[in-house]
């Protein structure tokens, strides 16, 4: 009897160490899965993450860009209403930027001033809009073959640059004129368009009339 007893706590035994191995072999697995799993989920939940601000950012990159169209849109546009018209300057700008504009709704109305805006530098326009385009009253020359427009509301002036030397032309008897008393936008009678001043020569206090073909 004690010998069938000592029998079958050897086979306990026995039977031990062949269940206890497998019991333990589960008990890795289950750890290994469960690491896996949180390794898994950590990976998971970085790819989410770069996802969602890849997302993010090209969520912000589209809606700048939109606010940049719809900041070139809306300054052409009102150019456009105003019916305005690009002075050109090879001197400066060589774009539709940085650059001044005059403005007739009806160049046929003799009566109808001519007014006159600069349109501030590309990057301004792109984040400013319309709030880059400004009406000038003054223009003033000077002997560097500069321009200098002020503001109609006072914040300030901008300086463009134009023919100097032997090339100025009408340019060098801009003393403080002011744009809309003193030039209109006249339409030729072959076609096109002129700027015509009338100007003051300071050397005898005469006033004379100047075209300038620059549209």
């Amino acid at each position: 009897m004690l010998f069938i007893v000592k029998a079958l706590l050897g086979a306990a035994t026995i039977g031990g160490g062949v269940v206890l191995p497998v019991a333990m072999s589960q008990s890795g697995s289950s750890k290994n899965l469960q690491e896996s799993a949180r390794e898994s989920a950590q990976a998971l939940g970085g790819t989410i993450n770069r996802l969602v601000g890849s997302l993010v950012e090209t969520g912000r990159r589209e809606r700048a860009k939109y606010q940049e169209n719809s900041n070139f849109s809306a300054v052409f546009k009102e150019l456009d209403d105003k019916n305005c018209q690009l002075v050109q300057n090879p001197a400066g700008s060589r774009d539709d930027f940085h650059a001044l504009y005059a403005c007739k709704k009806n160049k046929k109305d003799k009566n109808e001033k001519t007014s006159f805006y600069y349109l501030g530098a590309r990057d301004s326009v792109k984040e400013m809009g319309r709030g880059s385009l400004k009406e000038i009253t003054t223009a003033e020359y000077s002997d560097d073959g500069q321009v200098f427009f002020n503001f109609k509301d006072g914040s300030g002036r901008i300086s463009i640059s134009v023919a100097k030397g032997e090339e100025k032309g009408g340019w060098t008897y801009f003393n403080n004129v002011n744009l809309s008393d003193k030039c209109q936008i006249e339409t030729k009678m072959l076609g096109g368009d002129d700027l015509r001043c009338e100007l003051v020569d300071s050397s005898n206090n005469k006033a004379f009339y100047y075209n300038f073909a620059i549209f």
